[in-house]
């Protein structure tokens, strides 16, 4: 055979054993290669699916493909509201088909990378305070004219119902406990506080005031309050938790000295004052006691809703921190929403009396637009610091809870301008749009019930978690997120 001849043969089985090698590659099922080719073709395909998968009023449905297919797709008791142009199906034989596919755990894992996985936020882990998660609900015992509460015995004269522990009671000592109680027939005040030689401390839980005083230079009876009530209260020594102050006139909460205030609700101070006194009022007001520094009070977390409405008694501030008598001593507003008033913040002195501020300080205050002028009152006194003071430019969500197999959200906008929010709840997606709200000198709703405040946003579905968001710009932004399942995080459709 010429030289010639064997060169061709050899290239000619090369070839040969290329192509057999090329044809076997190309079935292998465990190439690297090949399998990343796969899983980014599936992401495509599955990620056209999670659309109209989100889309089903599945109830119990989780947000992605890999939950429905564990489980049969049953019909909801009452079929949540879904869009005109919505096309619901039901599998006829095989609950683990979707849409006509198999999902598989390789569809699963793909979703779980085409979708985006949603995690807790601070505001679900501080809820935001509202009419739903404030103040006191329930049946209550009422409390009349000197009545006898839990032992202690009270003292009713001229339309005060009177906690003394001086002249009366005076065998009580230590914590007194009272829960679920209506005190609101008459003023509660507690006299003669600085006079006993014990220290009392006064719980109540679930209780309702109409006022409550207690105004002694250097009480020795402590107050605790949580889920309660009040118009208004003044004094010292005192403890807020969940409380519910305002659908009053006067100032929601005066504190003199020794008082805390934590993830506390102040609200509707626009009721009309039939007597046409002109009352300027305050969600809360600082202004010191002769004699007496207005030292140690602190707001955390709190939030304030007294948008401007006009009436015979005149919407001043949120805050109304102005010392007339007395100096200002470690005072600290921070993590608070603030919505209203002519100016929403004051910060100033009128110093009759007043010397000077110390430790004084705004931090992290959300300023919303239902105001008749701006945010802050352009005079502020030497002393106080603000840190991170910022208008509110999206919708919030407080309380979210569920009840006849609906899941319900307080929305609240305090922007001027309609807002959307779009809500994932167990993957299928609602639209919403939440009304602008009012400001400025003329612009104004006649009642606080006209504000877009604390709507109660109904979901016709018992779900096991919801993501919401403020899509008013085209760009989502996560507000709130909730799971009944103990989920820590969940995936919802890109």
């Amino acid at each position: 055979m010429s030289k010639k001849k064997i060169i061709a043969a050899i290239l000619g089985v090369a070839v040969i054993a290329l192509i057999g090698a090329l044809a076997f590659r190309s079935i292998r099922s465990d190439d690297p290669e090949r399998n990343a080719d796969s899983i980014a073709e599936m992401t495509v395909q599955t990620g056209e699916e999670s659309e109209a998968v989100s889309d089903l009023p599945v109830s119990g449905a989780e947000d992605n493909p890999e939950v429905i297919a564990e489980q049969p797709v049953t019909e909801p008791e009452e079929e949540p509201e879904v869009d005109p142009g919505q096309v619901v199906t039901e599998p006829e034989a095989d609950p683990y088909v979707v849409l006509d596919q198999t999902v598989t755990q390789l569809d699963n894992d793909a979703q779980l990378a085409a979708g985006r996985i949603i995690t807790a936020q601070p505001e679900d882990k501080s809820i935001i305070p509202d009419r739903y998660n404030c103040g006191a609900w329930g049946g209550f015992t009422k409390v009349l004219a000197s009545d006898t509460v839990n032992g202690i015995v009270l003292k009713e004269s001229g339309g005060i119902n009177s906690f003394d522990f001086f002249n009366r009671n005076t065998d009580i000592v230590g914590e007194i406990y009272f829960s679920g109680y209506d005190f609101s027939d008459y003023i509660i005040e507690v006299y003669n506080a600085d006079q006993i030689d014990r220290e009392i401390t006064l719980v109540f839980v679930n209780c309702k005031f109409s006022i409550f005083r207690s105004l002694t230079n250097y009480p020795k009876v402590k107050l605790i309050f949580t889920n309660c009530t009040f118009n208004s209260f003044y004094g010292s020594c005192a403890e807020f938790n969940y409380c519910k102050f305002g659908s009053f006139y006067k100032d929601g909460l005066v504190p003199l000295h020794d008082v805390t205030v934590r993830n506390c609700y102040f609200s509707d101070f626009s009721s009309q004052d039939t007597a046409g006194t002109g009352v300027h009022t305050d969600g809360t007001q600082i202004y010191g006691k002769e004699g007496v520094n207005a030292e140690n009070i602190r707001y955390e977390h709190c939030r304030f809703e007294v948008p401007h409405i006009p009436g015979t008694n005149a919407i001043n501030s949120c805050i109304m921190l102005q010392m007339e008598y007395s100096n200002g001593i470690n005072i600290s507003f921070s993590d608070c929403i603030v919505n209203g008033g002519g100016y929403t913040i004051y910060a100033s002195a009128k110093r009759k009396g007043f010397e000077y501020y110390r430790n004084v300080s705004f931090t992290n205050i959300a300023v919303g637009q239902s105001r008749m002028y701006g945010p802050l009152y352009p005079t502020v006194s030497d002393g106080i610091e603000f840190t991170n003071i910022f208008d509110i430019d999206s919708l919030y969500v407080a309380s979210v809870w569920k009840g006849n197999g609906k899941t319900h959200l307080s929305v609240t906008n305090d922007t001027l301008q309609d807002r959307l929010l779009v809500v994932y709840a167990d993957g299928v997606k609602y639209d919403f749009i939440i009304p602008a709200s009012r400001g400025g000198k003329t612009d104004y709703f006649e009642r606080f019930e006209d504000y877009p405040i604390d709507l109660d946003i109904c979901i016709d579905a018992d779900c096991q978690n919801v993501v919401c968001f403020d899509c008013t710009t085209g760009v989502e932004k996560q507000i709130r997120f909730v799971t009944w399942d103990g989920s820590d995080s969940i995936s919802i459709p890109l």
